[in-house]
Parts: C-alpha cells; sequence; structure tokens
C-alpha cells in the first residue's frame, strides 16, 4: 500500500468516526506516531512556524488590491519571470504583467488551467452545465497551444 493510500484511509476513517472531515481533527490523530498520518506533518515547531509565516505571506499578498481598467483586482500575480536570466517563482505587480506579452499570456493559460480543472471537478452537478462559454474557451486553447 503506498503512502497516497495510506492516507486516504486514514481520512476516511477520521470521516467516517466524526461525520465531516476537519483539519484540526486530522492533526490532533496524525501526533500519535503511530498514525499513518504522523510522517506527512512536520512536527518540528521551528520549520513549521517558517511553513506558516510563509503561508501568512502569501495570504496577506493577495489582500492588496488595485484598480486596473476601473476595476479592483489583485495588485499581485503568482508568476515565474525570468531575473537575471534564472527563471524565479513569486508576486509580481499586475500592472507590469499587463504590459509584457509574455507574462500576460502566463496569466492566460494560467486562467484556462484554472478554469478546466474547474470544469473537471464540478462536471457532475447539471446546474452549472453551460456556465462556461465552451467555443471560446476551446478557441482560447488553440491560440495558446493547449491541448485537452
Amino acid at each position: 500500500m503506498t503512502k497516497h493510500d495510506q492516507y486516504k484511509e486514514a481520512l476516511k476513517d477520521i470521516q467516517t468516526r466524526k461525520g465531516l472531515l476537519k483539519p484540526r481533527d486530522v492533526v490532533d490523530e496524525a501526533v500519535n506516531e503511530d498514525n499513518p498520518l504522523h510522517d506527512y506533518f512536520d512536527w518540528d515547531d521551528s520549520s513549521a512556524g517558517d511553513k506558516h509565516r510563509l503561508w501568512q505571506a502569501r495570504q496577506l499578498i493577495k489582500t492588496i488590491r488595485v484598480e486596473v481598467v476601473g476595476k479592483q483586482t489583485e495588485a499581485y500575480h503568482n508568476v515565474v519571470v525570468d531575473l537575471e536570466a534564472v527563471p524565479t517563482q513569486g508576486y509580481y505587480p499586475i500592472e507590469k504583467i499587463l504590459l509584457s506579452e509574455q507574462l500576460t499570456r502566463q496569466i492566460i493559460i494560467s486562467a484556462l488551467n484554472e478554469i478546466e480543472y474547474w470544469m473537471d471537478k464540478y462536471q457532475h452537478l447539471k446546474q452549472l452545465e453551460g456556465l462556461i462559454n465552451q467555443e471560446k474557451f476551446n478557441q482560447l486553447k488553440m491560440m495558446f497551444n493547449l491541448e485537452r
């Protein structure tokens, strides 16, 4: 049984016993070193604390908004840019992205991938059928050389 399968079974067990799967219950059970979920977590408070602060920084960056073409939007987008010829991932100002054809293309490709993810995730909900203009979506995918 793979680690992923063990995690899946452990989470299913918690959900079955508790009725609803909550992160607090998962962590509380994973504290036990015999629990298969234990090794998934970072139990070293110094490194876990740093990871939490990085998560908090990402959340903070996402809260900053600017007005672009009369609409409020996120001030920064998570992109990969070449800094001194080295591809580097980070948050970049939307104003600069809109001035760069390469970065605008990257954002559009990312958006198309996210749309496709959500379409696949919720395909079983008939109430959402037709919400996305499939013809326009397919045109954009072809324009950006993306295959389904």
